[in-house]
């Protein structure tokens, strides 16, 4: 476990300093919640490969009380959304950058393989009038740490601590390749 608190204070540490000097343009949120797509994945919607049955995305943007199956880390995993609720700044921890949100999580092994969810240093947050920022904490140990080693069948329930730039808006995580442009899946955040 704390390999993965290590990892995270690294990647949340490169983060932060890559995102130093960004800023958001004070606009008003009441647009959509939905990720704003790249302009490249616009152009290729309505192409001939979309005709010929080509599938949309597999990163689902789940709701609070949903659950959905997804791809991670070359296994299947059941997420469940049990909440997410806006907090002031827990004991011990900075001011936010932005606003504290506890995100309830069952996460369940559905496939044949074991994988690692590993969240700290890799969720991020946007809306359609901000880019996409890091929202890792690593605060919040009250119940279960999600951040383990689900083998075939394990499941747990708990919360992760995330900092959002503001209130709404969708966080996302990559999943197995962070590098990749595509999250494993999303959740919407209420207002």
């Amino acid at each position: 476990m704390r390999r993965y608190a290590l990892r995270g204070a690294v990647l949340a540490a490169a983060a932060i300093a890559a995102l130093a000097g960004c800023s958001d343009d004070g606009g008003d949120d009441k647009a959509s919640n939905k990720p704003v797509k790249p302009p490249a994945a616009e152009a290729e919607k309505g192409s001939v490969g979309e005709a010929a049955g080509e599938k949309e995305p597999s990163s689902p943007t789940l709701k609070i009380g949903e659950t959905k199956v997804v791809d991670l880390d070359g296994s299947k995993a059941r997420i469940t959304v049990n909440g997410a609720e806006y907090i002031g700044a827990p004991a011990m921890m900075e001011k936010a950058k932005g606003q504290y949100v506890l995100l309830g999580l069952t996460i369940k092994n559905t496939g044949s393989k074991p994988f690692d969810f590993s969240p700290y240093g890799v969720m991020s947050w946007e809306n359609t009038g901000t880019a996409a920022q890091d929202a890792s904490t690593l605060g919040y140990e009250d119940g279960p740490d999600l951040a383990t080693s689900y083998k075939p069948g394990q499941a747990l329930t708990g919360k992760l601590l995330l900092d959002v730039g503001r209130k709404g808006g969708t966080v996302s995580y990559p999943g197995g390749d962070i590098m990749s442009e595509e999250s494993a899946f999303s959740v919407a955040l209420p207002k």
